[in-house]
């Protein structure tokens, strides 16, 4: 990032109050130590750019100049405002492509800037041209000044008094510097988090801090695996690459909030060792034990259902009670919803019942959730077959540990021949002694269709269905006439 001052363009037509500000800036960061250059452009037209005109080339030109030495003066200075009319937009432009000079437009209506002229100027550019007293190329009067078009800032300072105006450029430029170094400090950050995902290596102490900060940062800027993923290795040359990615995706004002957020989670270290069950029963945590899964009723609201369901029918464009024989140019991976904005399923996947009863199951007040997709299971026609996999664990067989909580939601009412989710009861107590690992996986799996009941879990609209990732299980074929939704769900236990 950019280590240099902060650069801001005060434009406006002559009387609009540009040196007023500035002064009143000034003093106020002098006040509070910030360091702060003025350049004002009526002082640089004096002896800078004394050699120039008003033509538009030597105005433009005019300009440049007051750049260039503004950015000079940021390799010392906090901030610099450039103070000057900036009649044209393709100069203002060139300053913030070239010096990524902030534009704040100061406005004022022509019948202030006349009343305020006490020299007379405005009136003066307004004489008949005949008249010996008439000043030419007076912006605004006689030469051009362009409106901006991409200010950051407008003040209008007809409509506001000179404290209120000058707080407001005041606000500005502090919570830029904040962003600025908010931005600077997430960068330094962000480097060995990069790094550690990349390499994957570090010291044992340092791999659980940097595991933690990789689940926060999947949390807070709603990342998908796969998608995030994909950005790590796409610009894992360049760190900055990827916070400029993370820029362009959230805008500054969303991305500052996010940032503080990730922050909040880092520092947030005290976490509670005892644990005590907020929701789930003393009989029901027996049952997850015994059973390795749990279904629970009457937690979630169903119209939050029902914004869900609309969604997936609105990105697939079809309803929930259309016919299913064209189905097979809908764009799904297997029975997953293929492409969807994270922050549709925001509200159930972020349920703070939801969570208590994942800290219950874990054990544990240090959990977080992650980007999970949505399901969509039709049901099977002449035209459409089941596209979902049979029997199966979602585990990554490298770990020492198979701890992870799955979940879903059942979006609508759900029979046991509608599609349901389906497993084995009980294996959780069985998988360590079958010695299941990624070769033989498959071959136990075979082993426990042709053994072993698979028992389909039919649901309510709202039911919660949590289950040990050690459980083998699967969606089944919809022999119903409706389809069934489905949000997932997953909570990170980060102790």
């Amino acid at each position: 990032m950019n280590k240099k001052g902060l650069v801001i363009q005060l434009t406006g037509l002559s009387g609009a109050g540009k040196t007023t500000l500035s002064n009143a800036v000034e003093e106020y960061f002098k006040e509070n130590n910030i360091r702060i250059a003025i350049v004002d452009g009526d002082v640089y037209r004096q002896h800078l750019c004394a050699d120039l005109g008003f033509s538009k080339a030597d105005r433009i030109e005019n300009i440049n100049r007051l750049g260039k030495h503004a950015d000079s003066l940021a390799d010392d200075y906090e901030v610099v405002l450039i103070a000057a009319i900036n009649p044209y937009n393709e100069a203002r432009k060139k300053l913030k492509e070239i010096y990524n000079a902030h534009l704040i437009y100061i406005n004022s209506d022509l019948d202030t800037l006349i009343q305020r002229d006490t020299k007379g100027l405005y009136k003066k550019a307004m004489l008949p041209d005949d008249n010996p007293n008439k000043i030419n190329h007076f912006t605004g009067i006689s030469d051009p000044f362009d409106i901006p078009i991409e200010a950051d800032l407008v003040i209008d300072t007809a409509k506001l008094e000179i404290v209120k105006s000058s707080e407001l450029l005041c606000d500005y430029i502090i919570n830029e510097l904040i962003a600025r170094k908010l931005f600077d400090n997430f960068l330094i950050e962000l480097d060995p988090l990069i790094k550690f995902i990349l390499n994957n290596t570090s010291s044992e102490e340092n791999m659980k801090v940097l595991s933690k900060k990789k689940h926060y940062l999947m949390n807070v800027f709603s990342l998908g695996l796969l998608e995030f993923y994909e950005v790590i290795y796409q610009f894992s040359e360049n760190t900055t690459s990827i916070f400029d990615w993370l820029l362009q995706q959230n805008g500054k004002l969303e991305l500052v909030h996010k940032i503080k957020t990730y922050n909040n989670l880092v520092d947030n270290k005290e976490v509670d060792s005892k644990y005590f069950n907020k929701i789930i029963t003393d009989e029901q945590y027996n049952f997850w034990e015994e059973n390795g899964y749990i279904q629970l009723s009457g937690l979630i609201d169903e119209n939050e259902c029902d914004k869900v369901v609309t969604y997936i029918c609105n990105l697939l464009n079809i309803n929930d009670t259309m016919s299913y024989d064209e189905l097979n140019n809908i764009d799904l991976q297997g029975i997953m919803v293929n492409k969807f904005d994270y922050k549709e399923s925001s509200t159930l996947r972020n349920h703070e019942l939801i969570k208590m009863i994942y800290e219950d199951l874990y054990q544990s007040n240090d959990i977080i959730s992650e980007i999970a997709p949505l399901g969509f299971n039709p049901p099977v026609s002449k035209s459409y077959s089941f596209r979902g996999t049979s029997l199966h664990w979602d585990i990554d067989f490298t770990k020492e540990e198979f701890t992870n909580i799955q979940g879903l939601i059942y979006l609508n009412d759900v029979d046991a021949d509608g599609g349901a989710f389906s497993l084995i009861k009980g294996f959780n107590k069985e998988f360590t002694a079958f010695n299941v690992d990624a070769q033989n996986a498959q071959s136990i799996l075979e082993s426990l269709l042709k053994n072993r009941d698979v028992t389909p879990l039919k649901g309510k609209k709202g039911d919660l269905i949590l289950w040990k990732e050690t459980i083998p299980h699967a969606a089944t074929p919809n022999h119903s006439d409706v389809p069934r939704f489905v949000q997932y769900l997953n909570f990170v236990n980060l102790i």
